[in-house]
């Protein structure tokens, strides 16, 4: 009998402990945190996921009235200010979120439209084909995750079924994404953080908060735009190395889609391929990988076939000068804030005219 009920007891006992460990976890922001950051100044959140600042973009987005401009992005456009791209009198937020790639983007502008508060013009940065960085959604929680994956999956049977092997390349990146985000909630460091939350003598609604470290010279702005750092000046790049086939085609095609039925809510989509430093750029104009010519065809032609107003990336060499670039895929914060603004006054639609 004692030998039977072993297993039953382990059982428990690992659920109990799952359960624990989730409980524990720090709560996502559900309060305006940037609008506690006062202007020209910045704000460290301490140690935060990339889940962690999903939630607290989409707060501050509840809290506001809907913004003219919105900039979509990671590490490479989450640098840009109202001042970089001459926004004028025109509202203007960064949801750029660190480490995500395009699908990131679109989630969060499909959520903001959910709710009304999309901007007017949404930017959005597509990371350089040459770079292949198109994973999923790193948001936190069990729930959000399987959402996403049914989406995709049902996506799949609603449209042309691609070939089978992209298809099990499909369901392998969603049960990597959930094992990361699993490994996550046993991380020390953040179980410490939690266990510090749920027993701190604050109420959790004002936990956040007390997080913010106001500073004036790193973290982020109250516009959602972090200050970039450049570390060392540099006077001529190396040619960044070839990158192994990671993304999808049929994939890239099915966000666009996705992308080109949010300008329903009255938004003016724009997405543009990010650069490459001027050495880079030039010798992948003309020497680029196979599967990224690939990547950038499919992206032409599916922009073309929504009327989606895109911009494959060119060649920055005249307009920018290496010593100013954080590395070969950052650009400085003027140029392409000079770049993006250029996109936004076009009146030819990119590349679907």
């Amino acid at each position: 009998m004692k030998a039977s009920s072993s297993p039953i007891i382990f059982l428990c006992a690992t659920i109990l402990f799952l359960a624990a460990v989730i409980w524990l976890q720090r709560p996502l922001p559900e309060t305006d945190l940037f609008a506690e950051i006062p202007e020209r100044h910045f704000a460290n959140f301490g140690p935060t996921t990339t889940g962690e600042i999903f939630a607290a973009k989409m707060a501050h987005a509840r809290y506001n009235d809907r913004y003219d401009i919105g900039i979509f992005g990671n590490s490479r456009s989450l640098m840009l200010t109202a001042e970089n791209i001459a926004a004028g009198d025109r509202t203007f937020f960064n949801f750029s979120i660190g480490g995500q790639s395009l699908r990131t983007s679109i989630l969060l502008l499909e959520e903001l439209a959910a709710i009304g508060k999309a901007p007017e013009t949404a930017l959005i940065s597509f990371d350089n084909a040459e770079l292949e960085y198109y994973q999923n959604p790193d948001t936190r929680g069990l729930w959000p995750r399987l959402a996403i994956a049914w989406r995709d999956i049902r996506k799949i049977y609603a449209s042309e079924a691609p070939p089978l092997r992209q298809w099990l390349k499909m369901a392998w990146r969603h049960i990597y994404a959930a094992y990361k985000g699993g490994e996550r909630y046993l991380d020390i460091e953040q179980f410490l953080v939690g266990i510090n939350w749920r027993f701190n003598s604050a109420t959790l609604q004002n936990a956040w908060h007390a997080e913010l470290l106001i500073n004036s010279n790193q973290g982020y702005r109250q516009d959602g735009s972090v200050h970039q750092k450049i570390t060392e000046r540099v006077s001529k790049f190396s040619l960044m190395p070839r990158q192994p086939p990671s993304i999808l085609p049929w994939y890239l095609a099915d966000d666009l889609r996705r992308l080109a039925a949010l300008r329903q809510n009255g938004i003016r989509v724009i997405v543009y391929e990010s650069l490459l430093e001027p050495r880079n750029a030039k010798y992948f104009a003309t020497e680029p990988s196979a599967h990224a010519t690939i990547v950038r065809k499919t992206f032409i032609r599916n922009c073309r076939l929504l009327n989606l107003e895109c911009y494959p990336a060119t060649n920055p060499t005249r307009y920018s000068k290496p010593s100013n670039w954080v590395d070969i895929t950052h650009a400085p914060a003027t140029f392409l804030g000079s770049y993006i603004r250029s996109l936004m006054n076009h009146t030819d639609a990119g590349i679907t005219r």
